[in-house]
């Protein structure tokens, strides 16, 4: 699947919203939470200004909050960057305490996106072309925030690649650095060791080109896989998704079994790997005997979206906008334990917000700020935080 840029706000992700009436939730005072049913509870609200697009992400029992903007943009609209710079202060959730505390300012503005941030040890680390400002399009460059130390560390640009847009994946205690296409040539997928500093370039892969790039870790070890790009030249559409497995320790790369059908992210799910069908059948992988198995099928026609998978503390959620997507019941999420799909409803009084910032907080789903439009002249920026438990059982 092809990026789109980054000012499209969802355009053909979503409808335009009707009210459906929700009574709205009143935010509680700092140190307090109000449960609002279905799973949610709302926070207290962020010591931030509105915006949307923040860098959101669970570093142990904190959430950090940082950057974003102040686009005001329609549902389904294509809209000019805003005139005010990205924003570059932050806070930072207590989820124990329920308590937010003001962190130290970024280095410059940030813009969030879920493949672009990790947490490791207790830093969150994005990588980021913005400083060379809207668009993000500069040279990617790697940011740390220590949070107990309340201070930012800038390990320089990331050399070699010709893409400002690269992913992170926490494998051991280092990170990998990674392209996510090969449409723009194969520059180096790179590991970073916090500790000493050091960058490493990582061996070449040993898929043909692909696109859609997605890396997991497995252990010490990182399974790759991508959508072959030869099936776009011709004209047509990848049958399947190509896998390998990398051994950091040895620089050793293997062919895993290729996916029986086309695909989209590849997540964690317990001992295995989930790909998403997008709107097509999703398989889970046994990386130990390179078996797949089907997924359940909903409604009977074989495809599912799903945003994230539900798994304790090794939760995943990619939801671009938990709002619309839950009013819409679209909000789907693959859950471990029992086998089956949950689905996420839309906050209470929330059903119409979209372009919001989410992430994983333990087993829970933290969402923060988003915009929201009565018609398609009227549009309010949120500060408002929210909390999502899955159910047990």
């Amino acid at each position: 699947m092809r990026r789109r840029p980054a000012v499209s706000v969802l355009g053909l992700l979503l409808p335009l919203l009707l009210a459906c009436g929700t009574d709205r939730v009143d935010a509680p005072e700092p140190g307090g939470s109000v449960p609002a049913g279905e799973g949610w509870v709302r926070l207290p609200d962020a010591p931030l200004s509105p915006r949307s697009r923040s860098v959101v992400e669970g570093v142990g029992s904190n959430v950090v909050v940082v950057g974003g903007w102040e686009l005001l943009c329609p549902p389904m609209a294509d809209c000019p960057f805003p005139e005010e710079p990205m924003l570059a202060d932050g806070a930072v959730l207590d989820t124990r305490t329920d308590e937010w505390s003001p962190m130290a300012a970024a280095p410059f503005g940030l813009v969030g996106d879920h493949r672009q941030t990790v947490a490791l040890g207790g830093s969150l680390f994005t990588v980021s072309g913005c400083r060379a400002g809207m668009g993000c399009a500069g040279p990617p460059e790697l940011l740390e925030y220590d949070v107990a130390a309340d201070r930012w560390h800038e390990h320089g640009r990331v050399l070699g690649t010709r893409t400002s847009y690269l992913a992170l994946v926490p494998v051991g205690d280092r990170i990998v650095v990674h392209r996510v296409s090969d449409e723009q040539g194969r520059s180096p997928d790179l590991v970073f060791d916090p500790g000493s500093g050091a960058w490493e370039r990582l061996p070449d892969d040993p898929l043909p080109e692909v696109y859609d790039r997605f890396a997991v870790a497995v252990g010490e070890d990182l399974v790759l896989a991508g959508s072959p790009a030869a099936a776009l030249d011709d004209g047509g559409v990848p049958d399947t998704k190509m896998l390998a497995r990398l051994d950091l320790a040895t620089g050793t790369w293997t062919r895993l079994t290729d996916a029986p059908g086309p695909g989209y992210q590849l997540w964690a799910a317990g001992g295995g790997l989930l790909l998403n069908g997008h709107y097509r059948p999703a398989w889970l992988l046994d990386p130990a005997t390179g078996r797949w198995s089907d997924l359940p099928v909903l409604d009977g026609d074989g495809g599912v979206d799903l945003y994230g998978v539900v798994d304790g503390n090794d939760s995943t959620y990619e939801l671009p906008s938990v709002g619309a997507l839950g009013s819409e019941g679209r909000a789907r999420l693959y859950d471990v334990a029992s086998g089956e799909y949950l689905t996420v409803p839309a906050p209470p009084g929330r059903e119409e917000v979209y372009d919001d910032a989410s992430t994983a907080a333990g087993s829970s789903l933290f969402v923060f700020g988003g915009q929201e439009w009565s018609g398609s002249r009227e549009g309010t920026l949120l500060h408002d935080a929210w909390l999502w438990t899955p159910p047990e059982g």
